[in-house]
């Protein structure tokens, strides 16, 4: 059969609204296959059949919550791995829902580098407190909170992320929002409160914002100030 030169050929993917360039070509085993790269600059080696019928994927192709990509990697056995990244992603950037109100809205962001899916799982194991057994068995959870206690805007990264057990989060976050403090109103009012969390939803405030003013970072948040207390009642210095 005489070869027919398609080496600028232009193809759409039907999974995307994306298109990809024939640029070159390799033989394999006796196979010819093709070298296209997407305009996205996402290169990859297939058949000409999946190129002309558009079973091509562009791994830079942002389809989950317009920032999350795969990269050069597939799902298929890393679902475990997927499904970590996927809700980091969707609780930072998939605006209306519960969970976005709770972590975007208040300027929770992952890192570019983790809004590949394929980096993602590079990193996976370079995090503290990863252990194989544990986190394919279910029973390590992602936090982000313990190594930026005193940020104002958290990111989810390799370098402020650890691995941490569903007891230790538990218990680190009704640590971290339960202790007696002094809140002090626009009007000047002083209450003694002893849950930020609770504190800052009813006065629409974010407890990230008054751990801030609390740590002496700003002045006050919303008009409010706020002054740490001992259990004894004696105001922290």
């Amino acid at each position: 059969m005489k070869f027919i030169e398609r080496i600028g050929e232009r193809h759409k993917s039907k999974h995307e609204d994306t298109w990809a360039t024939i640029k070159g070509t390799i033989i394999v085993d006796g196979l010819r296959l093709y070298q296209v790269e997407f305009d996205s600059g996402f290169t990859l080696t297939t058949s000409y059949d999946a190129i002309r019928h558009g079973r091509i994927k562009d791994g830079y192709h942002t389809s989950v919550c317009g920032v999350g990509y795969l990269g050069n990697i597939k799902r298929k056995g890393f679902e475990k791995e997927y499904n970590v990244w996927v809700n980091m992603i969707k609780r930072c950037y998939e605006t209306g829902t519960t969970a976005y109100e709770a972590y975007g809205a208040k300027g929770v962001s992952v890192c570019g580098l983790w809004h590949s899916f394929e980096n993602f799982v590079n990193d996976i194991p370079l995090i503290d407190g990863f252990d194989k057994d544990e986190f394919y068995g279910g029973k390590l959870q992602l936090d982000k909170d313990i190594k930026q206690e005193d940020e104002y805007e958290k990111v989810y990264s390799l370098e402020t992320c650890k691995f941490v057990s569903k007891q230790e989060n538990s218990k680190y976050r009704s640590y971290k929002t339960t202790f007696n403090f002094i809140a002090i109103s626009p009007s000047g009012e002083r209450y003694i409160e002893n849950n930020l969390s609770e504190f800052s939803r009813k006065h629409n405030l974010h407890q990230s914002a008054i751990s801030n003013v609390l740590n002496g970072k700003l002045s006050h948040t919303g008009g409010w100030k706020f002054e740490r207390m001992e259990e004894d009642g004696v105001v922290c210095e």
